[in-house]
């Protein structure tokens, strides 16, 4: 089973994601980047689960102070904060998946299925994104 740590600071939103998978991955969750920039360096996680906007960070950023702090950790990215533009360059720097909260929270089935689908996907997701992102820092060399 998945060991998924999801950081997102709606209390209420992360307990209904954590029944909508229950049984289906081992979720932990924390409301600030902090905690879980914590929480990661003291546990084995195969992929987190991050809402863009918290307390404590806010926007793409967040996504890349977890990505330069944990390079191989798989990302999936659940935010109501995504448009078209966003959600293109957060795939360019490795997100597994983006999901914006408010489309897919109206279909329980939509969004379990989905999410489920990209932690299944994301360790090979992840591995063939260093390697191309090492394939174009070499040809560019």
């Amino acid at each position: 089973m998945k060991h998924v740590l999801f950081i997102e600071d709606d209390k209420l939103f992360r307990d209904w994601i954590a029944e909508t998978l229950q049984g289906e991955v081992t979720l932990e969750s924390v409301g600030t980047l902090a905690e879980g920039l914590a929480r990661l360096s003291n546990g084995a996680f195969d992929c987190a689960l991050l809402d863009l906007n918290l307390p404590d960070s806010q926007g793409e950023g967040t996504y890349q102070r977890l990505r330069s702090t944990f390079p191989n950790l798989p990302i999936v990215i659940l935010s109501g904060a995504l448009d078209e533009g966003r959600t293109k360059r957060l795939y360019a720097q490795g997100a597994v998946c983006c999901l914006c909260k408010w489309t897919h929270a109206k279909s329980y089935d939509l969004l379990r299925t989905t999410l489920l689908r990209a932690f299944k996907k994301a360790p090979t997701w992840t591995k063939l994104h260093m390697a191309m992102t090492e394939c174009r820092t070499l040809c560019a060399a």
